[in-house]
């Protein structure tokens, strides 16, 4: 059916700019079953709630809902995205293992919510996930993953199925209150948000997780006391604009090195990362540098785990849909730095510098700023919506956001 006979026969409105959450109810569903179901399989639950399970069958039906009674209009651009994200399942699903049914549902049914109501509504459930787990785990109601560093540090997982997503979760919770707050945020915030991380580097010892949340708390301190006096210079802000592609090559010539030389001076780097490259290199050397969808292997199946985010993608989905994330964020961080969204800026670094060491980067679960990728791509012919998610102003252009009718 043609989509103009289908939004005649829904009949209504059609939403062209972006809308709130309680103008989308079914997105609002769809998003809190499937936000909840896929941090749940992250604990030590998910292994019963299976793959394909009936909450995400119902979740994808809700968005689905979502597109056909919420949205009803499609601009060309907007089908271009579509079939982009069409084209990535496929060649996926011909040439890998993995799947990216998920991200692209989601991707593509959030590009017209406002995104700061989705980071508060992700940051209530996640926090409310978090602290439930780790006070059951704690009282003992549920089992607790436990795991042994070298040094016989014991790590405990806090009811999740393994001793590092937890920190995933904490961190993704934090850089979304530090985007949302911004300069509002104060002193007890970031004193009970460092005692959180705290908490959670005794009891898990993430190191990298935990650090990165250190570092972004104090960055948001020093940036409420001296960040309005200064101005960043030019090449500081071009470091910023490209910091995940600076940071996915970085990464990958590092482990070539470590292929070609793996000499003493080497594996001291390689301690730094605790042996990613080494896992890393010997992916390239057996499996090579897959170009399109991937391997037809899971690597962790052979107890090959390729912890970094930048290779973890190529060998799951294949070198081109890491060059067109790369290129979405290198665009977000772009639009940020020319809008002045100076903290959208500070957070996406945190979660590129996190995406060396951990596989967090294309999973909204553990990466909420994913919804914001679709705000690089205009909609509309519409100037004022597609500025709406990242920019400061967003709250003095309700008017640029209003719904209209199709005649």
């Amino acid at each position: 059916m043609p989509l103009t006979s289908l939004k005649s026969l829904l009949g209504g409105k059609a939403r062209y700019g972006i809308v709130s959450l309680r103008e989308a109810p079914y997105f609002t569903l769809a998003y809190v079953l499937w936000l909840t179901v896929a941090t749940l399989k992250l604990t030590v639950l998910g292994s019963s709630l299976g793959h394909g399970n009936l909450f995400y069958a119902l979740s994808f039906l809700l968005f689905f809902l979502h597109e056909v009674v919420t949205v009803r209009n499609w601009s060309r651009n907007e089908l271009l995205l579509l079939l982009a994200l069409l084209f990535f399942n496929i060649q996926t699903y011909l040439f890998g293992h993995d799947e990216l049914i998920a991200f692209s549902i989601l991707l593509f049914c959030g590009r017209k919510i406002h995104f700061k109501e989705i980071a508060w509504l992700t940051v209530v459930v996640q926090t409310c996930i978090l602290v439930l787990f780790s006070v059951l785990s704690r009282i003992g109601l549920v089992p607790s993953m436990t795991a042994g560093r070298p040094d016989g540090t014991i790590r405990q997982s806090l009811g999740f199925a393994y001793v590092t997503y937890p920190s995933y979760l904490l961190l993704n919770i934090i850089l979304l209150w530090i985007y949302l707050r911004k300069t509002k945020t104060t002193i007890y915030e970031l004193v009970a948000l460092l005692v959180m991380d705290v908490y959670m580097f005794f009891v898990t010892d993430a190191r990298n997780g935990c650090a990165l949340i250190a570092v972004a708390l104090c960055g948001t301190f020093f940036i409420k006391l001296f960040g309005a006096k200064y101005n960043l210079p030019r090449w500081v802000l071009k470091i910023f604009q490209f910091d995940f592609v600076i940071a996915a090559v970085s990464f990958l010539l590092l482990s070539i090195v470590y292929l070609i030389y793996p000499h003493s001076w080497m594996l001291r780097i390689d301690a730094f990362f605790s042996k990613r490259l080494e896992y890393t290199s010997a992916a390239l050397s057996e499996y090579g540098f897959p170009i399109i969808g991937g391997t037809h292997k899971n690597l962790a199946s052979s107890g090959l785990v390729i912890d970094s985010s930048y290779m973890r993608i190529v060998y799951d989905y294949g070198f081109l849909f890491l060059v067109a994330l790369l290129a979405m964020f290198t665009l977000l961080q772009k639009k940020a730095i020319m809008q002045r969204d100076n903290w959208l800026v500070f957070v996406l670094f945190f979660v590129a510098v996190h995406s060396v060491f951990d596989a967090q980067l294309s999973t909204f679960q553990c990466n909420t700023f994913l919804f914001l990728l679709a705000t690089v791509v205009p909609m509309t012919e519409n100037p004022c919506k597609d500025v709406d998610s990242i920019s400061e102003a967003d709250d003095t252009k309700k008017s640029c956001q209003t719904s209209k009718n199709i005649e």
